[in-house]
């Protein structure tokens, strides 16, 4: 989660492809992406959206049946095209394509939440989680898990899945923007300014208008 290590991943990433093109050295990189977006990273170029578009197309020409391949497509038609009918198909892909594998059913979790089915994205992300287990990823689906719980309406389960995630991973800043918002709407002031006070530490630019 660190911003220069994302960078110096990206270009191994594509070294990777430039050695061997399969897609799903093109599909981390597309994913890629979608975190630094949600980290507000810098770094993105002016392009991103097209660009990761692109690669998620090529991927998809590429390797077609990779689960990881079509979980980048989901995500890049959910988030960057806001084409719900697509994630939702390449989500569903994802799953028949390695059941075991967290970010299909992660993916399958964001395309029913796009798509206004909110107990199904949240079963869909609990189970993601579980299949992560005790992985250096257990952070990304506990940030799925307080996400999908806050659509449900369910705040102190989101409450513990937020944190949960940022112990983990002390440098993933979304689940610190959820705990704020969450505090502030059950009316525990002081701890969202103590969660603001966190995350401006990190991130020297925030400020509660961005929520």
């Amino acid at each position: 989660m660190k911003k220069s290590e994302q960078l110096v991943a990206d270009g191994m990433l594509s070294t990777a492809f430039d050695l061997h093109p399969r897609g799903v050295y093109l599909a981390w990189r597309v994913l890629l992406r979608i975190v630094m977006l949600i980290e507000r990273h810098e770094g993105l170029p002016d392009n991103y959206e097209e660009e990761a578009c692109e690669m998620a197309r090529r991927a998809f020409e590429l390797e077609p049946m990779n689960s990881m391949v079509l979980a980048a497509c989901s995500n890049a038609a959910l988030i960057l095209q806001s084409d719900d009918y697509a994630g939702l198909e390449y989500a569903e892909r994802s799953v028949q394509a390695n059941p075991a594998n967290p970010f299909a059913w992660d993916c399958l979790s964001m395309a029913a939440l796009y798509n206004g089915r909110l107990n199904q994205a949240h079963r869909n992300q609990i189970r993601a989680r579980n299949i992560a287990g005790n992985t250096p990823f257990g952070h990304w689906f506990d940030m799925g898990c307080a996400m999908t719980a806050t659509t449900n309406g369910l705040v102190e389960e989101a409450i513990a899945w937020a944190h949960r995630s940022a112990a983990t991973s002390p440098f993933f800043h979304p689940p610190l923007r959820y705990l704020i918002a969450l505090y502030v709407h059950s009316g525990r002031m002081d701890q969202a300014r103590d969660i603001v006070k966190r995350l401006k530490m990190m991130e020297p630019g925030f400020g509660i208008s961005q929520l």
